[in-house]
């Protein structure tokens, strides 16, 4: 069973949202992923040459030692012939200058990805009443397969990066105990997805999408509040 977050400060709580994503390297199948650790810093690279998937996602080490650092992690990459991406995280990274560090060195921002949290105790009441609506866990390799299709679309995911996640998910649907898919039925059509990652302490929600035509009508909402109420 996974260890459950019981210091909930602002520093643990930024803590665990960032390990929640970094510590699935420990669970991603090794015959696809090569996953590394040493000294704090964690990375990984693929089968898949999209940098989605071929990245850095934890930095520790003094200031003296970053670009030494830096240029090691970017000849591991090279050498793979792989395109990469070095995430950020401006609380936790040591030393807290990266970010800087890197856009100074050629590296280019492509966006903040915010982190929010809910303590699950506050989550009250029930999900949404929809008519015609059904959410359930993926079980069956149909049910995985209807998840795979809703994510494609949904995310707009080409064949390559579409194969990415399917890495991933895959290791989530073979290990439960660290995670679960949910499909959303309208009238027996599946038109939503959503994932949720417990490692690190937390629930970790992902691959939250809804196909076009069934959006605006509050699928979104309902399939991000049902692996809350799992959770919780």
């Amino acid at each position: 069973m996974v260890p459950i977050l019981v210091e909930l400060t602002e520093e643990k709580i930024k803590e665990a949202i960032c390990k929640n994503f970094a510590d699935l390297c420990d669970i991603l199948p090794k015959e696809q992923v090569n996953a590394c650790q040493e000294d704090g810093m964690r990375w990984f690279s693929s089968s898949v040459s999209n940098p989605l998937f071929n990245r850095v996602v934890s930095t520790n080490c003094n200031e003296v030692d970053l670009p030494l650092v830096v240029d090691d992690i970017t000849n591991y990459y090279q050498e793979k012939k792989l395109p990469f991406m070095w995430m950020t995280c401006s609380e936790l990274d040591k030393p807290h200058n990266l970010k800087n560090y890197l856009e100074e060195n050629g590296f280019g921002s492509i966006g903040t990805m915010p982190g929010m949290a809910l303590k699950l105790e506050d989550l009250s009441g029930e999900n949404a009443n929809i008519p015609g609506l059904e959410i359930e866990e993926v079980k069956t390799e149909d049910d995985f397969s209807s998840f795979m299709k809703v994510l494609k679309e949904g995310f707009e995911a080409t064949d390559e990066v579409a194969n990415g996640f399917r890495i991933i998910d895959e290791a989530i649907l073979n290990q439960p105990e660290y995670g679960t898919h949910f499909l959303a039925r309208l009238d027996g059509e599946v038109v939503a997805i959503s994932s949720v990652i417990y490692l690190a302490g937390v629930a970790g929600i992902y691959n939250v999408a809804t196909l076009e035509k069934a959006r605006s009508k509050g699928m979104g909402t309902a399939i991000t509040k049902q692996p809350l109420f799992e959770a919780k």
